[in-house]
C-alpha cells in the first residue's frame, strides 16, 4: 500500500508547486472494483498555478492503461488513460461562479488544506471511464456482435403492407 500524499491545495497553487509520481492501480479501491485486473501503474503530474483572473488552480495529468471488461465478449479491454484537467479551487465561504460565467475548460472544486492526492487522481480517472466499455465490433471476439441486428424474413410489417395493398 502506498503512503498517503496530502497537500494544502491553496498553498500548493499559490506557490506553483509540482508533484510527479506513480500510483499502483491496486492502491485505488474504488477504481479497482471496476477493473478486470488491478495490475499496472498510473503516472500523474500535479501542478499548482494562478489563473489570469488571479484564482488558484491545480493542473492534473494522469496517464496509463487499465484492464476493463468488454461488455460484449467479457474479455479484457485495454483502456488507455489520458486525463488532463484544470481544477479551479473555491475557498470556504466563497461562492461558486454562476453557470453562465463558467469556463468549460476548468472544473471547480473546493479548496482543502488536507487534499488527498491519490483520491484526486482516482476521482479524475473514474470520471474518464466509459459507462459500457466495448471493443470495436470488428475487433471483438464475440461472434455475433453486430451493431444492429438484421430483421428476419418474418417481419410483422410485411403483413401490414400486404393488407394495405389489398384495400
Amino acid at each position: 500500500m502506498s503512503e498517503q500524499l496530502v497537500i494544502d491545495s491553496l498553498e500548493f497553487a499559490r506557490h506553483g508547486q509540482h508533484l510527479v509520481g506513480e500510483i499502483a492501480v491496486a492502491d485505488l479501491p474504488r477504481l479497482r472494483d471496476l477493473l478486470l485486473s488491478d495490475n499496472g501503474l498510473l503516472r500523474y503530474r500535479l501542478s499548482g498555478e494562478i489563473s489570469v483572473l488571479d484564482r488558484p488552480r491545480l493542473a492534473l495529468n494522469v496517464s496509463g492503461e487499465l484492464a476493463l471488461e468488454c461488455q460484449r465478449c467479457l474479455d479484457e479491454l485495454v483502456f488507455p488513460v489520458d486525463v488532463s484537467v484544470r481544477l479551479e479551487l473555491v475557498k470556504d465561504g466563497e461562492s461558486f461562479i454562476p453557470v453562465e460565467e463558467e469556463d468549460d475548460s476548468v472544473d471547480l472544486i473546493s479548496a482543502d488544506s488536507a487534499m488527498d492526492v491519490m483520491a484526486l487522481v482516482e476521482d479524475e480517472v473514474l470520471l474518464c471511464l466509459p459507462i459500457a466499455p466495448m471493443h470495436p465490433p470488428e475487433v471483438c471476439r464475440e461472434k455475433d456482435c453486430r451493431v444492429a441486428p438484421e430483421l428476419d424474413e418474418v417481419n410483422p410489417f410485411k403483413v401490414l403492407a400486404s393488407l394495405k395493398k389489398n384495400v
